[in-house]
């Protein structure tokens, strides 16, 4: 029962951190600046800027450029790639520009630096030895987006693309006339879609519910001339002591370089305070009670356990008078030590699995959660059950001890 109890509080925490993290939205960046022309030029007085300023931990950098590529056009009929996809216009210059079984995908190239890329592709368990020397441009792309289905109220990971995704697509630009119609795509590329990722790198939490691509910047040089350059944004993410006031302070810097005129800087933090709030009192909240649980955990085997020992004081007291040695009655004491301690992970798994059902389904149905077995509490779990009992068994059987054989004998 106490492990039930304690994996239970365990079973609680994850489900409503995971429930809150898949609705709720928390960047680990501060701030943000995001260099939209005049890259090449600008870049050294952004990072001047950012060195020089006090209160800033950390800043993370990476460039982002926008660009179509087609697919079938069944691809495009519902779901995420439905909203992000783009249909030239009749007026288009030759029936070939407009082909009736093709959509355009608007998507966001994300150019990570090759150590960046490397280490996601790891933690997303991708080889990336493919994306060293290929002859076209291939890229992550991220397969799952987070929406609120209104028809059951519930909120759900959806897939964008279907699974057969292994196939080269034509990709590039399209052109708008004056009017704001599409009237042309252009070619610039063969771009392939390589490997499915379920989640963004850290920081890039706002980029979740986008068509997002991710390369190394090695691939993006490599075929820099398929790009059109003058789209490239220079994006810094920025952590801080105090977002507000270096806000105020980079604000006026960059105002003085001009650099208002070319980019614009944002405080993410104020845009996620309540949610960064609202995550940080969850947190508090549930590992308060999974430590008052675990207390209550403790002092319940502990009060068991003594109890059962102290009430067999009589069964004791007789297999001593008969001759049983102190290393004799250690052994019993402990192999009743590991029978309690196997009996009680056997009935705490069952227990913990059933919470879990529970859970998940009670949660499963505001979202798309999924099943969880809380290992590392089951282990942390089997390690203070044998360690609690084994204690227990010490210090009960040495107050034992104490006792008379004669007197415990004569007990009713």
């Amino acid at each position: 029962m106490s492990i039930g109890l304690f994996t239970a509080a365990g079973l609680f925490n994850m489900y409503l951190l995971e429930t809150g993290a898949f609705v709720l939205e928390a960047p680990e960046i501060d701030l943000n600046y995001i260099l939209y022309s005049d890259v090449d030029e600008r870049e050294e007085d952004v990072e001047n800027i950012l060195k020089r300023t006090d209160g800033i931990h950390a800043v993370s950098k990476h460039y982002r450029e926008s660009f179509y590529f087609a697919v079938p056009k069944d691809w495009a009929q519902t779901g995420p790639l439905s909203v992000y996809s783009q249909a030239l216009s009749k007026g288009a210059d030759t029936p070939e520009m407009n082909p009736e079984n093709t959509a355009y995908i608007y998507a966001m190239m994300v150019i990570l630096d090759d150590e960046s890329f490397r280490q996601f592709a790891r933690e997303q368990k991708v080889d990336v030895s493919s994306y060293q020397d290929s002859e076209h441009v291939k890229a992550l792309y991220l397969n799952t987006m987070k929406n609120f289905n209104p028809d059951n109220e519930r909120y759900e990971k959806t897939a964008i693309f279907p699974k057969e995704t292994d196939q080269l697509f034509d990709a590039g630009y399209i052109e708008f006339d004056d009017e704001g119609y599409a009237v042309r795509f252009n070619k610039t590329m063969n771009f392939e879609l390589a490997d499915a990722v379920d989640k963004m790198p850290d920081s890039f939490e706002e980029l979740s519910n986008r068509i997002v691509m991710i390369l190394p910047e090695c691939m993006y040089q490599k075929f820099h001339e398929s790009f059109q350059t003058n789209l490239l944004n220079a994006v810094y993410g920025i952590q801080c002591e105090n977002p507000a006031g270096t806000f105020r302070e980079l604000e006026t810097q960059m105002a003085e370089k001009h650099l208002s005129d070319c980019g614009y800087l944002d405080n993410v933090r104020e845009k996620y305070e309540m949610d960064r709030n609202t995550i940080i009192a969850i947190k508090v909240l549930t590992y308060g009670f999974v430590v008052l649980i675990s207390l209550i955990a403790v002092a319940n085997v502990f009060h068991t356990i003594s109890t059962n020992l102290m009430l067999r004081r009589k069964e004791f007291a007789m297999l001593r008078s008969m001759g049983m040695s102190p290393k004799g009655f250690r052994k019993m004491m402990n192999f009743e030590c590991l029978i309690y301690g196997i009996r009680s992970l056997i009935y705490g798994f069952l227990i913990t699995l059933l919470v879990s059902a529970a859970l998940y389904k009670t949660l499963g149905a505001g979202a798309d959660v999924q099943f969880l077995i809380p290992w590392g509490y089951l282990s942390v779990a089997a390690v203070g059950v044998f360690m609690v009992v084994f204690l227990t068994m010490i210090y009960t059987m040495r107050a034992l001890k104490k006792n008379n054989i004669v007197e415990e004998l004569k007990m009713n």
